[in-house]
């Protein structure tokens, strides 16, 4: 019986002595990662004149956080987070995007995904899927674009409702092969 209770108390030293010395050591990351400079670390700029590199092409720069991207005729169709649709034709980013959408800026929100139908050639028809706010609440929408010469002609609501999330959303939208 005595042995037991000695051998209990060496256990409850022993572990008082690791519990400090955890705590001793998170202490000491919490403030090295405090006092750690907090800028993020410096991004290089791309090239501008590589004439090294024969199959890279810089098309556009100065994007507000693109997201998706899809292709038709020698078009690019790029969608930004905050709601535009930028197009690249010919090599060329427009000025003007191809439509502006309210979208809620949540962290996994915004315009998440577009995607150009299958038979755009003949019917110039793109959809997009983003994230809104109504009345304080997040949704989803997906909506069906008809445009021409990159300006907007048409646009229905395909699917409205889907309930957001301020943490993910989904949103990447593709044609499969069938």
């Amino acid at each position: 019986m005595h042995k037991l209770i000695i051998y209990s108390i060496r256990f409850l030293i022993v572990n008082k002595k690791i519990r400090i010395g955890g705590i001793v050591a998170a202490l000491i990351v919490s403030i090295v990662i405090l006092t750690s400079p907090s800028s993020p670390p410096p991004i290089p700029e791309p090239p501008k004149n590589n004439t090294q590199n024969q199959f890279v092409e810089i098309l556009a720069t100065n994007l507000e956080k693109p997201w998706s991207i899809d292709f038709a005729d020698k078009r690019i169709f790029i969608s930004e987070k905050g709601g535009t649709i930028r197009v690249i034709d010919s090599g060329e980013l427009l000025d003007d995007p191809l439509v502006t959408l309210r979208t809620a800026d949540v962290f996994d929100g915004g315009l998440l995904g577009i995607a150009v139908h299958p038979n755009f050639e003949q019917n110039n028809i793109l959809y997009a899927y983003y994230t809104y706010s109504e009345e304080g609440e997040l949704w989803n929408k997906l909506i069906q674009i008809k445009e021409s010469d990159s300006k907007i002609i048409e646009a229905k609501t395909i699917l409205d409702k889907v309930p957001g999330s301020s943490f993910s959303n989904g949103g990447i939208i593709k044609f499969g092969p069938d």
